[in-house]
């Protein structure tokens, strides 16, 4: 299923670290970025340093956070995206997945926006709620370590829904969308949140 998999040499989680991520994983400087999910929009803002000749445009709830000088544009309630078919050739969703109310609908539409040859690079959680933590102590403390994250927020915050690395390669395959790279933290780095870095290409 996966081309190629790479190891990241810390565990940061500044946005500018981010940026630098995607960049590892893109062969090139994008045309036109989607920043899926922007929140606060400080990671769409460290990438626009990385690519000062690349649009970049966020998307999110409605009025969630700064734009920055950026291009804004509010999700629909359905999940649907504003944009045209073929929108964008780097489409990147930062820790936004696991927030989604309806993630077939949620795939289908970043497979609509992107070019054919396009890039979705995606930072998520790899792990399913639907695990047994019964016996497991390591995913039960990493549930409980994210329940704290989450509340770090506000009392408004989508309902979370994790998915394993594997289902979300599978739910992206089912629409069109090719798993190529995975982005790991070897063992020896502490990741409390389980994460890790995908890059899929439209074809």
């Amino acid at each position: 299923m996966v081309d190629t998999v790479r190891y990241l040499s810390d565990a940061s989680n500044s946005s500018e670290d981010k940026a630098h991520n995607v960049r590892a994983l893109l062969s090139s400087a994008p045309s036109k970025v989607l920043d899926f999910g922007s929140g606060n929009g400080q990671f769409a803002t460290a990438l626009r340093k990385i690519y000062p000749e690349t649009t970049i445009v966020m998307t999110d709830l409605p009025e969630q956070g700064p734009h920055n000088g950026l291009d804004y544009e509010s999700v629909n309630a359905d999940s649907t995206l504003r944009f045209e078919d073929n929108s964008f050739d780097v489409v990147v969703a930062m820790m936004v997945l696991h927030h989604v109310v309806d993630i077939e609908t949620t795939c289908k539409e970043i497979f609509r926006v992107l070019r054919p040859g396009g890039k979705l690079v995606v930072r998520e959680h790899d792990f399913s709620v639907n695990q047994d933590f019964s016996h497991h102590r390591t995913l039960r403390h990493i549930m409980d370590y994210l329940d704290v994250v989450h509340d770090s927020f506000n009392d408004e915050m989508p309902v979370i829904r994790y998915y394993s690395a594997r289902t979300l390669a599978l739910i992206f395959e089912g629409v069109g969308l090719d798993l190529k790279t995975l982005q790991l933290y070897p063992d020896h780095i502490q990741n409390p949140q389980h994460v890790y870095h995908s890059l899929y290409e439209r074809f």
